[in-house]
């Protein structure tokens, strides 16, 4: 939506940025009910007092408070970043969303100082300093990739 109107947009589109409003909540003319994914955030957030939060996650209200003023201060060159060790525990969708959703609310992916898209490598080092498919004696991928590779993951193989 923008200025609370219904508004198209292409999610495909990586050159045209998308223009809307951040919170929304609304009634279509047929009546269904609609919110933003920034409006559901909000008022879950605005479930709980600070104090409650931190009493929850076992923390100190002032720690709690410390590093958001931490984070804040330095607008959209602050960034919080995870690795592989939390994000494959049990829960590690739960932890990657949670800190990747603090990069969303700071307004810092694809800023710099902030969350830039690592562009430099493919998965073959294509693009960098070396490109893997050329190096003499390469071992080939193997397995079943878990990440994206231009939309379809290499068929399993064996190492020979």
């Amino acid at each position: 939506m923008v200025d609370g109107r219904l508004t198209a947009c292409d999610p495909n589109d990586t050159k045209t940025p998308v223009r809307g409003d951040l919170f929304v909540d609304a009634t279509l003319p047929d009546g269904r009910a609609v919110k933003s994914g920034l409006q559901l955030l909000r008022e879950s957030a605005h479930q709980h007092t600070i104090a409650q939060w931190a009493q929850q996650a076992d923390v100190p209200e002032r720690d709690v408070i410390a590093v958001a003023r931490e984070l804040t201060r330095y607008g959209k060159q602050a960034a919080v970043d995870i690795h592989r060790g939390p994000a494959q525990h049990t829960n590690g969708f739960y932890a990657v969303l949670a800190w990747m959703s603090l990069n969303m609310l700071l307004g810092n992916f694809d800023h710099k100082g902030g969350m830039i898209a690592a562009a430099t490598y493919d998965t073959m080092g294509k693009g960098g300093l070396f490109d893997l498919k050329k190096h003499p004696g390469a071992i080939k991928p193997l397995g079943i990739s878990s990440i994206r590779h231009g939309g379809r993951s290499p068929p399993l193989r064996t190492n020979p």
